[in-house]
C-alpha cells in the first residue's frame, strides 16, 4: 500500500514507475486524465473512489496485491477534506496484512493550483523531496475501532512530516514516526 496526499501525485509518479505499482484513479473526468497518464507511463490502473465504484476499486486493488502489485492512492481524495485520510488505504492494507507505506513530498519551485487539494506541479528543474514512513497493518481487518485508530494515526504521521518539511507546526504531532526515509531528486 502506498499512501500519499491528493495533489502530490505528479512528484510521486515519476519516482515509482519502475516498480510494480497499481495507481488508483477516480471515475471522474479528472480521474480519466490521471488514468491515461499513469497507464501511458506503464502503471497498472485501478478505477474507483470512495464516492463511486469504491467496492469494485477495493476488490481490484486486492487482486492487484495478490498479483504482486502495490496499490497507490491519494488517501484524502477524491474530494477531501484535505490532509484527512479516508479509511480505504488502512482497510485495504489490513485485508492483506500489509503495512501502509506513506509518502509526503516537498517540491520547489512548483506551480500550486487553487483547487481544494492545492495541486502541485513541480516546475522544470525542481527539487523534489520524498519522505516515507511505514504504518503496521491492523491485526484484525474487521475490527472497525482498530481500523479507525490506524486511519487517525496515519493522518497524524503524514501531517506531522508534511508540516515538518515546510517548517510549519503540525496541528497534532505524533509520538513516533515508526520508520522513515528520505529521497531527493531533481526533475
Amino acid at each position: 500500500m502506498l499512501a500519499f496526499w491528493h495533489g502530490e501525485q505528479v512528484a510521486i509518479i515519476g519516482t515509482h514507475r519502475h516498480f510494480p505499482v497499481a495507481g488508483m484513479a477516480s471515475l471522474s473526468a479528472d480521474g480519466e486524465l490521471l488514468a491515461r497518464t499513469i497507464s501511458g507511463l506503464g502503471y497498472r490502473v485501478v478505477r474507483g473512489s470512495t464516492g463511486h465504484g469504491g467496492k469494485e476499486a477495493f476488490d481490484a486493488a486486492r487482486t492487484a496485491i495478490l498479483e504482486g502489485f502495490t496499490p497507490a492512492l491519494a488517501v484524502d481524495g477524491p474530494r477531501g477534506p484535505r490532509h484527512r485520510p479516508h479509511v480505504g488505504a488502512v482497510a485495504l492494507a489490513a485485508s492483506g496484512q500489509r503495512p501502509v507505506m506513506w509518502c509526503v513530498t516537498r517540491c520547489w519551485p512548483t506551480l500550486r493550483l487553487s483547487s481544494w487539494d492545492r495541486f502541485e506541479l513541480p516546475l522544470p528543474g525542481a527539487r523534489v523531496d520524498l519522505h516515507y514512513g511505514l504504518l503496521d497493518p491492523v491485526a484484525d481487518p474487521l475490527d472497525r475501532d482498530a481500523v479507525e485508530a490506524s486511519r487517525a494515526t496515519l493522518g497524524r504521521l503524514m501531517r506531522a512530516r508534511w508540516s515538518e518539511l515546510r517548517g510549519t507546526p503540525a496541528a497534532t504531532q505524533s509520538a513516533s514516526t515508526q520508520s522513515s526515509s528520505t529521497q531527493s531528486s531533481s526533475t
